[in-house]
């Protein structure tokens, strides 16, 4: 949806100027848990050459004044929880001062209803919340001027001659799809129409090819949820419906 973007912005609107043009990221996801508390509060690892142990800085204790994000907070071990809490409070002790900006992909209130996750480490750290909408929930505009904003640096970097641009029978697909990957998924839909359009106009039939993969990676789910506005289309919906299924009898006769 965005988040990383707007965690950047935020970074660099701070006052002081930041001395890093980027903030530092770190997905909680990503590393085992011992691994990942390392990287965020630092400790001993062991030289592989040498076998010497040294210490390592973790991104908890990085200079005043920088912007740290912490990337799907929700993935966090309990134990982490608990010693990023008291990283909290050690540091309200002591001043010191570093912006910390958290995203999660599932909602916390609903991880610390169900036990997964401290409540009092989530009113520490949700002390201002934002909130970004699903693609699919925004309106035409920020929809315009993503696709504009992405066929735009997509088309530089993949060294494309010309202007590709959407026609709106183009604009109407993208606006009746979904989107369940969000941002990422409407940029891969429109990197493979750039790369296999032919004209410099992108029409719904090159937007719908591009959307085919997707379309059979949706969850079946989905077609029940289609937005009821302009460029919906209720035999386009129907025959997607047909093609699915003839595509699975194809599997099994």
């Amino acid at each position: 949806t965005g988040k990383k973007l707007l965690a950047q912005c935020i970074h660099r609107g701070r006052t002081p100027k930041p001395k890093n043009r980027d903030p530092r990221y770190i997905n909680c996801s990503a590393y085992p848990a011992e691994q990942l508390a390392i990287r965020l509060f630092g400790g001993n690892i062991e030289d592989r050459e040498t076998g010497e142990h040294r210490r390592k800085r973790g991104l908890l204790e990085q200079e005043r004044g920088d912007t740290l994000v912490i990337e799907e907070v929700d993935s966090l071990p309990q134990y982490l929880q608990t010693r990023l809490l008291q990283t909290f409070f050690q540091r309200q002790e002591s001043g010191y001062q570093q912006r910390l900006i958290f995203t999660s992909n599932r909602s916390l209130a609903k991880l610390v209803s169900d036990g997964d996750f401290r409540r009092d480490l989530f009113y520490w750290i949700s002390q201002e919340r934002l909130q970004l909408p699903a693609l699919r929930d925004r309106d035409g505009k920020d929809l315009q001027a993503l696709t504009e904003h992405i066929i735009e640096t997509r088309s530089k970097a993949l060294a494309i001659s010309g202007t590709k641009e959407l026609d709106r029978s183009a604009y109407r697909v993208l606006e009746s799809f979904t989107f369940e990957g969000n941002i990422r998924e409407l940029d891969n839909v429109l990197t493979r129409a750039i790369l296999r359009a032919s004209g410099a106009v992108l029409t719904d039939t090159d937007i719908e090819s591009a959307l085919m993969i997707n379309k059979s990676a949706s969850s079946s789910d989905n077609i029940l949820s289609r937005q009821l506005g302009e460029g919906f289309n209720l035999d386009k919906l129907l025959d997607e419906v047909t093609a699915h299924y003839l595509e699975r009898a194809k599997t099994h006769t």
